[in-house]
C-alpha cells in the first residue's frame, strides 16, 4: 500500500533508520575520544599498532585471548560469551604478527578498557581524550563490580546520579585522567566512587570532568568520606544498604 514497506509504515522505517545513524554516530564518537581513528578516515588496510594504547590494547587481547574459555568453565577469565570469537580472532592475528584495521584497532581500544580488571589500567597519555568508549555489546553485559581493596580501603571521592554504564564509563575517564585506582559501587540507589591513592589528584580530575558525565554529580567528597560508610543518614523508607 502507498506509505508502506514492506508492510511497514514508512514513518517508522524513516524512525529507524534515524535512531540508528544517532547510535553509530554516538559511538564512534566515544570511539574517537579514546583515541581511535575518526570513522571517516578509516581505512581497511591494516596496521600495525600506531601509538602506546593501541600496543597496550593488542597486549590485553592477546592475554584475553590466551585464557579465553568464553566463560564456559570460569566466569571472569578471558573474554566474555558476547566477545569471544571476534576476540579470540583478533588475538590469534597479533599473536602472529599480523596487523589489524582501523575498526580492529578501535574494538581493542573498547575491550582493553571493559577488561581492565583483567589486563591492567590503560596507559596515562599526555594530552589523551579521557572519555570513554561503551560500544552497544557493551551495554548488554553489566559492568564488572568495584575492585575488592577498593571497596574495602578505598576513600569517598564523590556520589553520582548516573546508570551504571554511564558511571563506569565515566569512572574510568577519571581514573585514566587521575593516574590513581578508582571504582564505584552502588549505595542506596547512588553511585558511590571511591579512590585508592592520591585524594587530590582524583578530585580535581573528577571535578574537571563533571560536565561530560551522563547523570549528575551530587556531591564532591572533599573530607574523603564514603556514602552510608561515615554515619551519613539513610534515605527515607532505607531499611538497609550493601
Amino acid at each position: 500500500m502507498p506509505g508502506q514497506v514492506r508492510g511497514e509504515d514508512l514513518a517508522d522505517v524513516v524512525a529507524k533508520a534515524e535512531r540508528r545513524a544517532a547510535a553509530k554516530a554516538k559511538r564512534t564518537a566515544r570511539e574517537v575520544a579514546l583515541g581511535a581513528v575518526p570513522a571517516n578516515e578509516r581505512t581497511a588496510v591494516p596496521r600495525a599498532a600506531r601509538d602506546e594504547r593501541e600496543a597496550f590494547a593488542g597486549r590485553a587481547m592477546m592475554q584475553l585471548a590466551g585464557r579465553c574459555d568464553g566463560a564456559r568453565l570460569v566466569d571472569g577469565s578471558g573474554f566474555n560469551k558476547l566477545d569471544a570469537s571476534k576476540g579470540s580472532t583478533i588475538g590469534a592475528a597479533l599473536a602472529c604478527g599480523e596487523p589489524l584495521t582501523d575498526d580492529d584497532w578501535a574494538w581493542c581500544l573498547a575491550k582493553a578498557v571493559f577488561y581492565r580488571r583483567q589486563v591492567g589500567a590503560m596507559p596515562v597519555v599526555v594530552d589523551a581524550p579521557a572519555s570513554v568508549p561503551v560500544t552497544a555489546d557493551m551495554q548488554t553485559v553489566p559492568p564488572p563490580p568495584c575492585a575488592s581493596d577498593i571497596f574495602k580501603d578505598g576513600v569517598g571521592l564523590c556520589v553520582l546520579d548516573a546508570r551504571s554504564h554511564a558511571a563506569e564509563s565515566w569512572v574510568q575517564a577519571v581514573a585514566a585522567k587521575s593516574g590513581q585506582r578508582v571504582d564505584w559501587h552502588y549505595s542506596g540507589g547512588r553511585a558511590n566512587v571511591l579512590v585508592l591513592g592520591d585524594h587530590g589528584a582524583a578530585l580535581a580530575a573528577a571535578r574537571e570532568l563533571a560536565p561530560t558525565l551522563d547523570g549528575r554529580v551530587l556531591r564532591f567528597s572533599e573530607d574523603q568520606r564514603a556514602l552510608y560508610r561515615d554515619g551519613d543518614p539513610l534515605l527515607d523508607g532505607v531499611i538497609a544498604v550493601g
